[in-house]
């Protein structure tokens, strides 16, 4: 098997599958743009190639795919970064990245080879979740304040009623108390 069919084999992989692969050489520039990419971003690979990888990546992200070239010349890989690209379109588009190293014909680094997965449903679906957790965790806090309050009435309730019963009680008891003790008295009269 020859160096020619293993990489024509392997541009093949990258062409065919059905997962967003591109290259990035080490001067920045993207060299390789797989149909899935295309399909994703909205940029073909003629109008792409050769770009600068800022072209596509948030402003935010630039140093990270500096560091990122950085660290594969000097052979370290990336594993699932979250990186935002912008669309051809304009739309914000959330990749899940991993990369491995790009070796030319004589065993040098001379890139990186990104394979991503489009987490963009994912991260709106988890956004809406803490909304609807910050929501819930709001309307639970307004019903424990509501009970509060109400265990608050409750408590002034019972103690002005107990008081406003103390008192005429008390001289019921004074009083029944005072028939008690003086009943055989008044019946002589």
């Amino acid at each position: 098997r020859s160096q020619i069919q293993t990489k024509s084999e392997y541009i093949n992989l990258i062409e065919s599958v059905n997962v967003p692969i591109f290259g990035i050489d080490s001067d920045g520039k993207i060299n390789k743009w797989n149909t899935a990419i295309e399909n994703l971003t909205g940029y073909n690979r003629h109008e792409i190639k050769r770009k600068d990888i800022k072209h596509i990546f948030k402003a935010e992200n630039d140093y990270i795919f500096q560091e990122l070239i950085n660290n594969a010349l000097n052979g370290s890989t990336m594993l699932n970064k979250e990186l935002d690209i912008i669309s051809k379109k304009g739309k914000t588009i959330r990749l899940l990245l991993s990369s491995t190293l790009q070796i030319n014909n004589d065993d040098h680094i001379n890139g990186i080879v990104c394979v991503a997965q489009d987490i963009t449903q994912r991260e709106i679906y988890k956004v809406n979740l803490e909304k609807q957790i910050e929501e819930r965790t709001h309307k639970l806090i307004q019903a424990l304040k509501k009970e509060k309050e109400l265990s608050d009435l409750k408590s002034q309730f019972v103690s002005m009623a107990s008081h406003e019963f103390r008192t005429p009680l008390s001289a019921i008891k004074f009083a029944a108390g005072f028939i008690n003790k003086y009943y055989d008295r008044a019946g002589k009269n």
